[in-house]
Formats: C-alpha cells, structure tokens, sequence
C-alpha cells in the first residue's frame, strides 16, 4: 500500500507518538507490579473463563434430567393404572403368582384380580359393608371350617381352622396362664378395637404354606370382627380405604410369618417390608402368641440430623427422621399377645368361649379408640363383620360403611333375628 498514491481528501494516518509509547510503557510497568494481568497471564485465565459458561449450560442439562427421574415412575404409575394399579413386593414377584402375563387386560388367572393378581375377585376394588351380629352367635355367622386349597395337592393345616380371639389387652388370664411364664412374655401398649378373625376365606397354598388374602376390611360372609364404637354400626378401623390385607405364611411347624400389604392413594400396592416391622404367630400351649418385632435395633438409634439433606432427597430424609423418632420414642423391641381359638374346625365352642364373650358384650365408657386400657365399646351384646354390600342386600339387610356418618338423631343401632337396623 505504501507505493499506492492517496487521495488528497483522506486522512493521513500518524504514526505513534512518544506520548502513546508512554502509555503503553505505563501499562506494561502495571502487568509487572500485579495490577493488571500481562498477555501471558491473560492466556493462562481462559480456561477459567471459558468454563464458566459450560457449567451455566450443564444447568438446564441437569434440570431436566431431574425432571425426567422424577417424572419416569409418575409415568410408569400411569401407565399401571389402566391395568388395576402398580404392584410393590419386596418378595419374589412370581411366588404364588395367579398371572398370566405383565400387560395385559386378562393378565390374572378367574377368580383373582388386582396389581399382584393375588387378590379374590371382588376384594380389589368391591363395596364393602358393616354388618351387625351377635356375639354369641358368632359360630353360625362366621365360616370356621378352614380355607380351601388352591391345587388340593394338600390341606391346610388344622391350625387355620375354627375362630380366633385376638386377646389384645390380655385379659383372659386363666388362658395365659396355660403356658408358663408366658405372663411377662406378653408385653402389649396398644390395642386396636378389633376381636376375632377366620381364616377360612382364605386360599392355602400349598407350595409356599401360605394362607391369603385375609383382608381386614371385608369378607363374602366376613371374617374379621370389630367392637361398635358408637353404637351406629360403625368403627373407623375397618375402612376399606387402604385396603389392607394379610397373608399367613408358615416357616415351620410352629412359626407363622405374616406379611401386609396395603394400597397407596388407591393405586399402589406395597407390601411392607421386614426392615420395618416383623409380624409372626408362635405356638405356645394355649395356641398362638402374635408378636410384633420393631425393625433391626439400628432404627432405635436412628437420629438423622439436617446434614442428611446432602445426601438423601428431602422425602426420603423426612420419612428417615420421622422413622426415627418414632422408633426412638418405643424402649421395647417387641409386643405380643395371645391368640385363643373359641370355636374348633367342625363349629364346637372351646374353654376359652365363656371368657371371650364376658369380654365382648361388656360395654365402656371409652372416649378413644385403640386403647389398652379398654376398648370402645357400644355394641350392647354385638359385633360388627364387614362384608360385601351384596351379602347384606341379599339378606334385605341394613348395614353401614365405616366412613358413612350417621344419620341425624338416630338411636342406638338394635338387632333382631336376622334383621340389622
């Protein structure tokens, strides 16, 4: 460009002036003592800037893949959900299995239904009732003769045939006492308002020993009896809501384990793992001794701090803290209580019938439900069985749900022969 001839009209470019190699100097004079950085340190500081935007765009990276973590089960429950619900088993998934394939709308074999197909037909998702019954007819109200087996390969043992009193707040001494020291054994704080429970509804299977489902809330013709505790017809314990269920699973000849299973926001079917709780009948001379084992010993000691926040997500932090708390808050590892059979396998009533009814047609003057101290109790001689809404049309009979209230000014509820009101 220099042998180029320039128009008269352009500017002439100066060449540096000293002042500016001043400046320049100055500058050059402040990248040495640390003020500014020089060339070199500037290329050394890059990388440093340059990662700063890779982290602020692994931001949106890592919030979605948070959002699709969350969001895969939501889906999966979806998903489930035009198939009965979403079954959780701790367990193998393909014991005692009555299904036929994983998706499909035939997936259980007839006459089971539900998530795990291991439910009757009907006790998933059926309407359920209270009915009202004598107590000194529980015999010819409650099937005793024991549950059918599911393949007749064998029959189940006699031990889950006949009526069982669940002694809950250890009452009948004289039975207790038939098994020696079997008095400070028996350690009980709580007890729920319940009374007596059948087997007979359910089915045995042979392969594992295990006798299921007994649900809690209801029955064919009911298995599993309540106190009234208002005298309506109603006990708030039975409610169908959660669905809960057991299954009784023999170990050995004289251990039974039992495993619960309940339904989660009507779709989610858990079955609760032995982390948390163990549930056995153990055999003693008077019949079965029901022991509740809290969780390993670790729970106890269980004291989780804020810090845990790091590390867990918040739901399960807070689920672990209350867990711990609560488990703290319990000095006794293990509860039990006696379990006596009133009615035998073929309908004949046992020693231990005059001291179960003494206690079921006493009433209370209780205010709460579930305490060990007495049960709440209005029945006035009766007990309360759910059954299927069907069983008491059927019988032109009047029954209650537990969650209905009450109508207004309603007396206390009376029974006749055959007849509830």
């Amino acid at each position: 460009e220099r042998g180029r001839p320039t128009p008269a009209s352009a500017p002439m470019i100066q060449p540096p002036t000293a002042g500016y190699l001043s400046v320049a100097s100055s500058r050059s004079t402040a990248h040495a003592e640390g003020g500014l950085p020089t060339t070199g340190q500037k290329s050394r500081a890059l990388p440093a800037i340059a990662a700063v935007p890779l982290a602020v765009l692994a931001l949106p990276v890592l919030f979605l893949a948070l959002i699709l973590l969350l969001m895969t089960p939501l889906l999966f429950l979806y998903f489930q959900a035009s198939f009965g619900g979403m079954c959780i088993d701790t367990r193998s998934p393909w014991a005692d299995s009555h299904r036929t394939s994983w998706f499909s709308a035939e997936r259980c074999l007839p006459g089971w239904e539900g998530p795990c197909c291991d439910v009757q037909l009907g006790y998933s998702d059926g309407d359920f009732v209270l009915r009202r019954i004598r107590n000194d007819e529980i015999e010819y109200e409650l099937p005793y003769a024991g549950p059918r087996s599911w393949d007749n390969s064998s029959a189940p043992p006699d031990d889950l045939r006949g009526l069982w009193w669940m002694d809950q707040r250890l009452v009948h001494s004289e039975g207790i006492a038939e098994h020696v020291g079997y008095a400070e054994e028996a350690v009980a704080i709580a007890a729920a308002d319940e009374l007596v429970v059948s087997f007979s509804e359910g089915v045995w299977h042979p392969a594992s020993r295990c006798v299921k489902p007994i649900p809690t809330y209801g029955g064919d013709r009911g298995h599993w009896t309540w106190f009234d505790s208002d005298g309506d017809g109603r006990n708030a314990g039975s409610s169908a809501g959660l669905r809960g269920n057991y299954e009784f699973c023999y170990v050995d000849d004289d251990i039974i384990k039992i495993n619960l299973r309940y339904r989660l926001f009507g779709l989610v079917w858990v079955v609760v793992p032995n982390f948390f709780t163990t549930l056995t009948m153990e055999r003693r001379d008077f019949g079965f001794s029901r022991v509740t084992r809290l969780g390993p010993d670790q729970l106890r000691r269980l004291q989780p701090d804020w810090t845990w926040f790091l590390l867990l997500p918040i739901p399960f932090h807070v689920g672990l803290r209350l867990l711990g708390m609560t488990v703290l808050q319990t000095s006794q590892p293990t509860y039990q209580y006696p379990l006596f059979r009133i009615v035998d396998g073929d309908g004949q009533r046992t020693r231990h019938y005059g001291a179960y009814l003494r206690f079921a047609n006493t009433d209370t003057n209780q205010t709460e439900s579930n305490q060990m101290s007495a049960p709440r109790n209005r029945g006035n001689g009766t007990s309360l069985v759910g059954v299927r809404a069907e069983y008491c049309q059927a019988r032109n009979e009047t029954c209650r749900r537990a969650s209905e209230p009450p109508p207004p000014g309603s007396p206390w509820a009376v029974l006749e022969h055959g007849q509830c009101f």
